[in-house]
């Protein structure tokens, strides 16, 4: 009896239309999931943004009890010594982000508190852990500092957020007689800041904002043209820059402005403390001609 040799098995192998229909699949399905990804990120990002506005929120709380009714101010106009007004090192050592009681009790360590020389890091911040993470703007100005001791940069917390000082000087703060000036700023003269008491609706007035400067007005930096020193502001037109320059539209100044880096939108935070995401159509308002106008009802701190 003749014995029947077994047939050889085929080889197990996928043949190219397969293969190019299951990466088709996987082109799709990445694809589908990219976009998903990328709101969970931009969600991510904002929350942790809200996150840091909340314990500023906590820290001007801790200064309005410490000072019998004083908010933070936004910027006094004389040195940490009380010798007067002095240009260098200014924006460092005299705005909100640099307030002692704010900086202790967010754990912000005064890592060089010279005051005459122009990298006064009385408001540099840990990069990492105190900027808006969609800030993404290249730090090449010479601005940025690395501490190689603790292996951390540092930057100025004026070029991620900043506080509405709409108004701030309307009752005389910059003459305001010694006792109507809380400590540390024990000085005769250049306090602007908010008593609570002048803080009209505050749950809805706006005091920290997504910025680029550490002081925020909404009448030139929310987009109203020619914006604020007479030049474009509006953050769709200036970006992430800072300061003044010129972009194809024509001269800038982003010293003001409102930053939305959050789906058209920016984290706000109000006098009471609580925290939101507002679309820039929100953040300012539109005339019957469609032209930007201010919105007095979120910055008029004192009205």
């Amino acid at each position: 009896m003749a014995t029947r040799l077994p047939r050889p098995r085929a080889a197990l192998a996928f043949t190219l239309v397969e293969l190019l229909v299951v990466i088709g699949i996987i082109a799709v399905l990445v694809s589908l999931l990219f976009p998903v990804l990328g709101k969970v990120r931009e969600q991510a990002e904002r929350v942790r943004c809200a996150s840091n506005m909340r314990q500023f929120a906590q820290a001007d709380e801790i200064y309005v009890n410490e000072t019998k009714g004083w908010h933070l101010p936004g910027f006094w106009d004389v040195n940490p010594n009380g010798s007067g007004i002095a240009n260098v090192g200014y924006q460092y050592n005299r705005t909100w982000p640099g307030n002692p009681t704010f900086r202790r009790y967010l754990d912000m360590p005064i890592t060089d508190d010279a005051t005459t020389t122009g990298r006064n890091q009385r408001c540099y911040v840990d990069r990492a852990k105190w900027y808006c993470p969609t800030e993404t703007r290249e730090f090449n100005t010479g601005n940025e500092v690395y501490e190689p001791g603790v292996n951390t940069w540092f930057l100025p917390m004026n070029y991620s957020y900043g506080m509405n000082v709409q108004g701030i000087d309307e009752d005389g703060h910059a003459a305001s007689p010694a006792q109507d000036v809380p400590p540390p700023i024990q000085v005769t003269r250049g306090f602007h800041g908010y008593h609570q008491r002048q803080v009209k609706q505050a749950s809805e007035k706006l005091m920290f904002v997504d910025g680029n400067c550490q002081a925020l007005v909404n009448v030139w930096g929310s987009g109203i043209f020619p914006g604020w020193n007479g030049k474009i502001s509006n953050f769709d037109q200036v970006g992430l820059k800072t300061g003044a320059g010129t972009i194809p539209a024509g001269p800038y100044d982003a010293t003001r402005t409102t930053a939305w880096r959050h789906r058209n939108g920016a984290n706000v935070c109000f006098f009471d403390g609580h925290v939101q995401w507002l679309h820039k159509e929100f953040i300012y308002k539109r005339d019957a001609s469609g032209a930007i106008a201010p919105n007095m009802d979120l910055w008029d701190v004192m009205h």
